[in-house]
């Protein structure tokens, strides 16, 4: 598999995860926070080849999922 970089879901995944750790773990200050969240994201960046693999595991999920309802809806239409 070839990683094409960040796309837009990863991208707003590790924004949230960001954002979420600096809420919970950081000072309250806006400064601090703001060098917190660097911090924070450069930790993501690490962890972005794990976030990309799980967008393509439950994109490969939902895929099969969508095509099986679709399947079965066929058909249970072509059998009534």
């Amino acid at each position: 598999m070839v990683d094409k970089g960040p796309t837009a879901v990863t991208v707003v995944v590790e924004k949230v995860m960001v954002t979420v750790r600096a809420a919970t773990r950081c000072p309250s200050s806006r400064r601090s926070r703001m060098s917190c969240s660097a911090a924070e994201a450069s930790y993501l960046s690490s962890s972005h080849q794990a976030v990309t693999q799980l967008g393509i595991v439950s994109g490969f999920w939902l895929m099969c999922t969508f095509a099986g309802t679709t399947i079965i809806f066929t058909l249970v239409t072509m059998i009534t």
